[in-house]
């Protein structure tokens, strides 16, 4: 695209941050606020010349409201929503140039980080079965932390997540062998 791109981090390593914050919940969200962060301070220190590019869809406009991108003293863009190209129509579009993201889309609706407890249970089954090797390095995050009250909405741990999966493997399996 001739875009430079520029990773950024958050100031200190996840494994840390875990530790200290816990899994992230709804109302405690301090992994997305990392983030915002290090975009804050990248665009702080480019200076007057900054424009963020954020990109919501043209289903999302009600997410430009809020308070945090009001604030901002650089100019902020919505490419897709001045384009009014929906999430759909963005994913398409995208798949069309050969993006496919290794199939994720397929199994999730909406694609976010591969530990976010806000997928909830069923995304952590859908991990389990088709990312069994990013589940592995959730349940070892979970050890850490596995005294934190929960992964999600829930008051289990992934390991007490991972005991109802096995139970309900368990029982398909002999439903499988009953039929």
């Amino acid at each position: 695209t001739g875009i430079t791109i520029i990773r950024l981090y958050e100031r200190r390593p996840w494994s840390e941050l875990i530790i200290k914050y816990k899994w992230p919940s709804i109302g405690r969200e301090w992994c997305t606020r990392e983030k915002i962060n290090a975009v804050n301070r990248y665009v702080g220190s480019v200076g007057m010349y900054a424009v963020e590019y954020i990109g919501f869809s043209a289903d999302e406009v009600h997410r430009t409201e809020r308070p945090e991108i009001k604030k901002k003293k650089h100019p902020v863009r919505f490419p897709l929503i001045d384009h009014g190209i929906t999430e759909k129509q963005a994913l398409k579009d995208c798949r069309e140039l050969g993006y496919d993201w290794g199939g994720l889309y397929d199994i999730y609706k909406r694609v976010s980080c591969f530990c976010c407890p806000k997928k909830g249970h069923k995304g952590l089954r859908k991990l389990r079965t088709h990312r069994p090797e990013l589940y592995a390095k959730v349940m070892e995050m979970d050890k850490i932390i596995e005294q934190n009250g929960g992964f999600g909405t829930s008051m289990k741990t992934v390991h007490d997540w991972e005991r109802t999966f096995q139970e309900e493997d368990r029982q398909m399996d002999l439903f499988k062998n009953a039929i």
